[in-house]
């Protein structure tokens, strides 16, 4: 690999790495309900949101490595594991050993 190649890969890994900061919102289907949710995952104190259910400011926390992304809501028990697809995150909400598709935007 020469350096070109080398600057370019590591300016893309930066871009996905900061892309995942910000307000993303998907919707669950779970058992043929929708229920959307909110992560707020910009500044010192992410949270997330689920409006549907009226609960707003859960405390999460995030670990974002090469544009995978990891959001731990300990008082749910939850974990939303996801890949960075630059306008869009694609992954898995798992709770209570139940995993459903979730995609955020």
């Amino acid at each position: 690999m020469n350096n070109k190649s080398v600057c370019i890969l590591a300016l893309l890994i930066s871009l996905v790495s900061h892309a995942q900061t910000g307000t993303w919102s998907g919707k669950l289907d779970v058992q043929g309900n929708s229920l959307s949710l909110v992560f707020h995952l910009d500044g010192d104190s992410p949270t997330m949101d689920s409006p549907d259910q009226g609960v707003k400011g859960i405390p999460v926390q995030v670990e974002s490595v090469s544009g995978m992304i990891k959001v731990r809501i300990p008082s749910l028990g939850a974990v939303y594991e996801g890949v960075n697809l630059f306008n869009m995150i694609t992954g898995t909400f798992t709770q209570a050993n139940i995993s459903l598709p979730l995609t955020l935007v």
